[in-house]
């Protein structure tokens, strides 16, 4: 009965305040390093809690490539996942760089506690390998697939 009133008061005043955290990024599609990405692909972050929507745009949410050249793009935001939709097609076989900004902010006003940047490559173009019949075949028959 002692030690149970010790620790009662031993505990009493010692509460702890909850301490804000910055928002973080905890996933990404494509991923980092995500080689042989679809050139008609958007690009999404999921972030650890909700965003304020007006946070997240354009000026916020960027993807660049090849080398520092702006994709252009429209942002929307849905839950706690920001989408950047280019307007244009990706280039093939292309290194891109995603950037999410400090300027992205949740609720409280609290924000990332750094830049998130990620990048990823798109496919190749596609090549013909082969065909049937074979280039240069004649007498081929009028219902060949």
């Amino acid at each position: 009965m002692l030690f149970a009133l010790a620790a009662l008061v031993a505990g009493c005043g010692r509460e702890q305040v909850p301490v804000a955290t910055s928002p973080t990024v905890i996933a990404t599609l494509p991923a980092n390093g995500a080689n042989g990405v679809f050139t008609n692909t958007t690009v999404s972050a999921d972030f650890s809690s909700v965003m304020n929507p007006s946070t997240i745009s354009t000026t916020t949410f960027t993807l660049t490539g090849p080398g520092t050249t702006p994709v252009a793009g429209a942002v929307s935001y849905v839950g706690t996942t920001a989408i950047f939709t280019p307007t244009v097609t990706l280039a093939a076989d292309t290194r891109y760089v995603a950037t999410i900004t400090t300027g992205a902010q949740d609720p409280g006003g609290f924000a990332l506690a750094a830049n998130f940047v990620w990048s990823f490559t798109t496919a190749p173009p596609a090549t013909v390998i082969s065909t049937i019949p074979a280039n240069g075949t004649t007498a081929v028959a009028v219902n060949t697939e």
